[in-house]
């Protein structure tokens, strides 16, 4: 109640390339509940939470407008020394989120950075920008009402009727 900006972060749903699309209910990898990220990720922000930034499939996944805040359901994978499969476009496309929230922690405005794993799993800007296409047709087709696309500049685009 007291911070100026809450963050929430989480590790859930499930894993790998056929995990792409955020189903909106309970998520299984190797026969473990992984939660719902959905129900998850706009719990916290019904709690409190300004920004909601998941990790786990270990792909790029959509990225909503709920309530004024962003949601970004993963963003792939970062760093990971020869950690990480990249044999599929899908596990080798990451990004980093740069993002402007207001003095109550609407989202403002932001960028999104397209990286690529190198055959050792190390990021390196992605020339291709794979990670554009993919976030935004992820977010139409899993948060058709509220889903943040990206511009062929990177530019985040709210396409929500919140």
């Amino acid at each position: 109640a007291g911070a100026d900006v809450v963050i929430f972060s989480f590790h859930g749903g499930a894993e790998g390339a056929k995990a792409r699309h955020v189903p909106g209910k309970l998520e299984l990898a190797w026969g473990e509940k992984r939660g719902d990220v959905k129900a998850l990720a706009r719990a916290a922000v019904d709690a409190g939470a300004d920004v909601v930034i998941g990790h786990g499939p270990h792909v790029l996944r959509a990225m909503e407008l709920y309530k004024g805040k962003l949601i970004a359901y993963s963003l792939g994978n970062f760093c990971g020394y020869r950690a990480f499969s990249v044999r599929s476009i899908y596990s080798r496309t990451s990004a980093i989120l740069d993002i402007v929230i207001d003095e109550v922690g609407n989202f403002v405005r932001g960028k999104l950075v397209p990286l690529r794993l190198d055959q050792q799993a190390r990021p390196r800007l992605d020339p291709e920008k794979h990670a554009f296409s993919q976030v935004s047709e992820l977010g139409q087709k899993d948060f058709p009402d509220t889903y943040v696309s990206v511009g062929a500049d990177g530019t985040l685009q709210v396409q929500s009727t919140y």
